[in-house]
């Protein structure tokens, strides 16, 4: 088994040590020589993004999880889709690989990695040839990272997961529903509570309405320090409606 070259250059450049692994088809009890029984939630595979002007963008996450486009989308502020079918192909061809490998900074394109693959004490991860894994130990891995953003980017598939029964397949469904409708209100409640600083007339006024001792006169004073607060005084004292 052998790198491919690119991606031993991208190793040797940042003096990162590795071995090469070949998943076991079968479980097994033990393991010999670079054959390995490998565990989905430590395995890191990528996913090609693209956004609408045509950037794109490497999503690098564990095996067991799926991944959410939009946590990306709200966290590089932009509308990204995967790459599929002949784009992804032609990117494959240019590159001599069977997939995207899970290597940061790959191709010199930005990456956003599973904050989930840096809990393990060593990551497999996916060279883009059959069958086979780069192992590196977790510091080896996060000397990739670079500017890559880590973040929570994906929902564990366990939290999908239930018993297959035909009688139970609508509960099966109003779960999945349920659980990726409360993530995108989670997203959007703090996309609108990202509430601007109050005005310095604001913030006084506040104080001094806790103020037991504080009168009209003070209130006067924060008024007239305020020009377009001053204003909108003098039309409600000047309306009719109000006397």
């Amino acid at each position: 088994m052998s790198v491919p070259s690119k991606i031993e250059r991208l190793l040797a450049n940042h003096k990162v040590p590795y071995s090469l692994t070949q998943a076991a088809s079968i479980p097994r009890e033990s393991t010999r020589g670079d054959v390995v029984e490998l565990r989905a939630y430590n395995i890191a595979r990528a996913t090609l993004l693209k956004a609408a002007n045509s950037d794109k963008l490497v999503a690098i996450s564990r095996s067991d999880t799926l991944l959410d486009i939009q946590q990306i989308n709200h966290l590089f502020d932009e509308q990204y889709e995967p790459v599929s079918g002949e784009a992804l192909e032609s990117f494959m061809k240019s590159c001599q690989i069977e997939t995207i490998p899970a290597l940061p900074g790959l191709n010199g394109l930005p990456t956003v990695v599973d904050e989930g693959l840096l809990k393990y004490e060593s990551v497999f991860l996916e060279i883009g040839m059959s069958n086979q894994y780069l192992k590196l130990a977790q510091k080896n891995f996060q000397q990739l990272l670079g500017d890559a953003k880590i973040a929570n980017i994906v929902t564990p598939l366990s939290a999908l997961e239930m018993p297959t029964q035909p009688d139970n397949d609508s509960k099966v469904i109003e779960n999945s529903v349920k659980l990726f409708t409360e993530r995108r209100i989670k997203t959007r409640l703090e996309e609108t509570l990202e509430f601007p600083p109050l005005p310095a007339t604001a913030e006084r006024i506040i104080k001094l309405r806790v103020d037991p001792h504080a009168d009209i006169s003070d209130l006067a004073d924060i008024v007239e320090l305020d020009a377009s607060l001053s204003a909108q005084v003098v039309s409600w004292a000047a309306s009719p409606y109000y006397s």
